[in-house]
């Protein structure tokens, strides 16, 4: 359970620190690409101070399920931190990665979830995305590049994906 995230029950930072290292050197040998997205929940923090944190925990539950259930079994799926999740997709080019991105992102935006009262509540979610060894040549580039076009997909409207380069 150590490596776990005990609300979404998906692998938790930790487990993240760990197995990304061992995802770039599989790569490595393999000589294949590992795509790495980073998911953010748009306008979160607006969830929790309308409706409350347990709807924003329901909401968190909501979107690590619905993107479990999007990813093949070797993909990896991590809870980073407040409303950021990470995935690693071993083997995966560019084509592949936005493929599964936006199908991701398409399922999180028609799922819904039930809060206190009967309500449904939806979410729609950001991706950054970046492919190694393509446009990264380490872990921490990996993710800055990512990162910076998860601000890009914030910053164009939200609820949409970019990939580093675009």
């Amino acid at each position: 359970m150590v490596s776990i995230d005990r609300l979404t029950r998906v692998h938790n930072r930790n487990h993240y620190e760990l197995q990304v290292p061992l995802e770039i050197e599989r790569a490595n040998r393999n000589k294949m690409s590992l795509a790495f997205l980073i998911i953010d929940i748009d306008d979160f923090k607006k969830i929790n101070d309308t409706y409350g944190h347990d709807a924003g925990d329901r909401m968190l539950r909501l979107v690590a399920q619905t993107v479990r259930a999007s990813l093949r079994k070797i993909d990896l799926l991590f809870r980073y931190g407040g409303e950021e999740f990470i995935v690693l997709l071993p083997g995966a080019a560019i084509d592949s990665a936005r493929r599964t991105a936006e199908r991701i992102r398409g399922v999180v935006a028609r799922a819904e979830a039930a809060i206190e009262g009967g309500k449904k509540l939806k979410v729609t979610i950001s991706i950054g995305g970046c492919i190694y060894p393509a446009h990264a040549q380490n872990e921490s580039q990996l993710f800055r590049m990512a990162d910076k076009a998860l601000y890009a997909a914030k910053e164009e409207g939200k609820n949409r994906v970019i990939f580093c380069g675009e």
